[in-house]
């Protein structure tokens, strides 16, 4: 599945608390119609051939980067993450002699490939973000590799050290009702803020003909892996995920909504453009049309 742009409905922008900052960038931000992962204040631009285009904070090129995988057929991208040094990681799908695989490619600043997280038992990543400690966070599945029934169990969530290490495992498979992560390409499913991981989960799940697929959950956990927020998301799609804590989606009656912390309803807040996510206390947008991303204060 490759995530497209949804139709784009302009409003207002922001109140302006301050003065916000507009970014053009030195190159197409959707060369294929997927849309680029924003985090940290860089912007990862998924090009032709399995190329991540990365862009510094200041709109110019940092690198490209393509992934290299010993012994693969073949190397697919599925999700990139810029961390706040201007290092990368990939999430990515490949294929052995035998068998189809996933791992995540680790670049330093310099766009060099510095590791390769070769992925255990079957499981491959679809999304990873990077933690406040700079830990590889990644959601994944078994689509690839489905286990025998009655096998054991797996977890969706794991955590690893940039040299490869599994620092952790969360979220059991079977804590869910059905597939709850599936294949897709660009966007972002997967975030860390304000000590907590929070992911996206059943809206790009594969699912067996003829089974309705479940509309959305959120789900958050603290770094011990405890959950502390999960709640379903009819007619919403969670598009950012603030500093302290604050979720906001698009599609709430046809506009952009917020939920903060503590709270238990959505309020309606005003936006303009596609939404890539927050950057300090700024909501970013991508302009339709063009290079430029704006910076909108959070009202």
């Amino acid at each position: 599945m490759v995530r497209c742009f949804p139709p784009i409905t302009v409003f207002a922008l922001l109140p302006l608390l301050v003065q916000a900052r507009d970014v053009y960038y030195q190159g197409d931000l959707a060369p294929l119609n997927i849309e680029p992962t924003f985090d940290k204040g860089y912007l990862a631009v998924y090009e032709p051939e399995h190329t991540i285009a990365l862009y510094k904070p200041d709109g110019s090129l940092a690198f490209r980067a393509v992934p290299q995988v010993s012994g693969a057929k073949f190397a697919s991208v599925r999700n990139a993450t810029p961390d706040d040094d201007g290092s990368l990681a990939i999430a990515v799908e490949y294929r052995l002699e035998k068998r189809n695989a996933g791992g995540v490619a680790v670049f330093d600043r310099a766009g060099r490939q510095t590791a390769f997280i070769v992925t255990s038992d079957g499981w491959s990543p679809t999304q990873v973000c990077f933690g406040a400690d700079h830990s590889i966070w990644a959601i994944g599945w078994m689509g690839l590799n489905p286990p025998a029934t009655g096998s054991a169990d797996y977890f969706v969530l794991r955590k690893f050290s940039r040299d490869g290490r599994m620092l952790g495992a969360f979220l059991p498979r079977s804590s869910f009702e059905q597939e709850p992560v599936g294949p897709i390409v660009g966007g972002w499913q997967l975030r860390s803020a304000n000590g907590r991981i929070g992911g996206l989960f059943y809206t790009t799940a594969v699912v067996p003909p003829g089974t309705k697929r479940r509309v959305g959950a959120w789900i958050e956990i603290d770094l011990l892996g405890n959950v502390v927020r999960q709640m379903d998301l009819p007619e919403k799609t969670i598009v950012a995920f603030t500093g302290d804590g604050s979720l906001y989606a698009w599609g709430y009656r046809g506009g952009y909504s917020v939920l903060s912390p503590g709270a238990n309803s959505w309020r309606p807040v005003s936006g303009t453009g596609n939404l890539l996510g927050t950057d300090g206390s700024s909501l970013v947008f991508q302009m339709p049309g063009a290079n430029l991303t704006v910076w909108s204060p959070i009202d």
